[in-house]
């Protein structure tokens, strides 16, 4: 089945009007709140290799991995997607907000430094690999910089706790291997754990 995760249960079964997904969700996530301890398949996954179209197929660095997960952990995810606050200076990944907003803000902070005839200074990064290279003490610590509970940031670590994936590609599939840095590409949760490192590291003090 297409886009399914190591439970192999596409996303289409939890929209599914036949049955009633959401009470059974419900359940089994107050299960797993209640045992904490997250299902054996939310810590696997497949990663699948996308050519970019563009440079050597046989070189890996014009490859973009899908990583396929669970979709079950994705909806978990979005409950706690949904408790994190971000500060007012990110537009990233943040609904309402876009690119537009963040050019108007830098301008806005330009024009009101030279009309006070005040120095600025505007760094901009490209962040290389950005998800793949975050490293998770450095999550820990950012979430609790945003006043994250406790008990919020240990479900994300045990997320977290020892996830493997297998790379799925025309030639076969490899053996299992684990990963030990960065955020899950494909995660709903990913994009905002990656805000919050950065939020932390550019917010005011």
């Amino acid at each position: 089945m297409q886009g399914t995760g190591p439970d192999d249960l596409a996303a289409d079964v939890w929209k599914s009007k036949l049955w009633y997904p959401a009470e059974w969700l419900a359940e089994f996530f107050n299960q797993v709140v209640k045992e904490k301890k997250v299902p054996e398949c939310w810590h696997n996954s497949t990663t699948i290799p996308i050519w970019k179209k563009k440079g050597s197929p046989a070189d890996c660095s014009n490859y973009r991995p899908i990583r396929l997960l669970s979709h079950s952990m994705k909806i978990f995810e979005r409950r706690i997607r949904e408790i994190v606050r971000l500060s007012d200076n990110q537009c990233c990944f943040v609904s309402g907000y876009g690119t537009i907003d963040a050019i108007h803000a830098a301008r806005l902070l330009v024009e009101k430094h030279r009309e006070e005839q005040k120095p600025v200074n505007i760094a901009f990064l490209d962040l290389e690999k950005a998800f793949d290279r975050v490293p998770r003490e450095v999550i820990w610590y950012s979430l609790r910089q945003h006043n994250v509970p406790e008990e919020l940031i240990e479900w994300v670590r045990m997320l977290y706790s020892c996830p493997k994936s297998r790379v799925q590609a025309a030639a076969g599939t490899s053996m299992e291997f684990p990963i030990s840095v960065g955020v899950h590409q494909g995660s709903a949760l990913s994009p905002l754990l990656f805000v919050v490192v950065m939020d932390a590291i550019t917010r005011d003090n």
